[in-house]
C-alpha cells in the first residue's frame, strides 16, 4: 500500500476564556489518502479538507498544494505511464529542443533577478522567436522538482493570484495522470499595444527510465477545450 502523503491533524480541544467559559479553538480535519499502485487517481484527488474556522483558512491552500505535490511525485516515482503515439511525439520533440538549447552557442547569459538561477536568451531556431533558458541547482528529488513545476499550473497558490497580477484567468482540465489541457490568460497591459493574451495548451510529463530525468512539455493544443473570449487574442 502506498501512502501518498501524511500530515499531523489538529483536533478540537476545550479551552476556557478569562471568564471560565469554554471556547472552541480553530481546527483542521485532514483525511489521509492511501491507494495501491494500480488504483486510478488523478493528481487533484489527494485529500479531503474541512476548514472549521476563518482564522486557519490561510493555511488550507498550502496544505492542499503540498498534498497534491506529494501525490504527484509519488506517481512519477512509482507508477509507470502509458503514452499515446501523439503524446510520445510531443515528448520527443520537447527533448530534442531541450538538447538543442543545451548545445547551442546562440544563447547568451543575461542578468538574473535571482543569483541562484542562470538565465540565457537567444535565437536557437532561425526566425524572430526568442528562446529563454533557465538553469539552477535544487536540493530535492527529480520527482519532487518536476511535480512542483507541473502542479504549479493548477495549484491553489497560482489560482489565488488570478486578478492580483498579470494572470487574468487559468483553467485546467486533467486528461490523465500525466497530462492536462490548460488555458492561461494574461494581461500584458500596453506592451506592444496588446492587452489580454491567451495560451491554449496541452501539458505532458514523462520520466526517462534510463536517465531518471523527467521532461515536461507544453505545446499548443489542437483541441478547443476552452473557448477564448472575444476580447482575448
Amino acid at each position: 500500500c502506498i501512502i501518498f502523503y501524511y500530515f499531523t491533524c489538529w483536533r478540537k480541544k476545550e479551552h476556557k476564556d478569562t471568564n471560565g467559559q469554554k471556547v472552541e479553538q480553530p481546527s483542521i480535519e485532514l483525511t489521509n489518502s492511501a491507494s495501491s499502485a494500480k488504483e486510478e487517481q488523478t493528481p487533484s484527488e489527494v485529500s479531503t479538507l474541512r476548514i472549521q474556522s476563518p482564522e486557519v483558512k490561510h493555511i488550507h491552500d498550502d496544505i492542499f498544494d503540498r498534498a497534491t505535490l506529494a501525490s504527484l511525485a509519488n506517481i512519477m516515482k512509482n507508477q509507470q505511464q502509458q503514452y499515446s503515439e501523439d503524446e510520445s511525439k510531443e515528448i520527443e520533440k520537447g527533448k530534442a529542443f531541450y538538447l538543442k538549447c543545451l548545445q547551442s552557442n546562440k544563447l547568451h547569459e543575461i542578468e538574473s533577478p535571482d543569483n541562484k538561477v542562470v538565465l540565457k536568451l537567444g535565437h536557437v531556431d532561425e526566425g524572430s522567436v526568442v528562446t529563454g533558458f533557465a538553469s539552477a541547482v535544487v536540493d530535492t528529488s527529480v520527482e519532487e522538482c518536476a511535480a512542483w513545476a507541473y502542479s504549479d499550473f493548477y495549484s491553489r497558490e497560482t489560482m489565488g493570484k488570478i486578478g492580483k497580477s498579470s494572470l487574468v484567468d487559468s483553467k485546467v482540465q486533467h486528461i490523465n495522470k500525466h497530462s492536462f489541457y490548460a488555458l492561461i490568460t494574461r494581461d500584458l497591459g500596453s506592451l506592444l499595444f496588446l492587452h489580454y493574451r491567451a495560451a491554449n495548451s496541452r501539458v505532458i510529463w514523462a520520466k526517462d527510465s534510463e536517465s531518471g530525468s523527467v521532461h515536461i512539455t507544453m505545446n499548443d493544443s489542437k483541441e478547443n477545450i476552452f473557448p477564448v473570449k472575444e476580447n482575448v487574442k
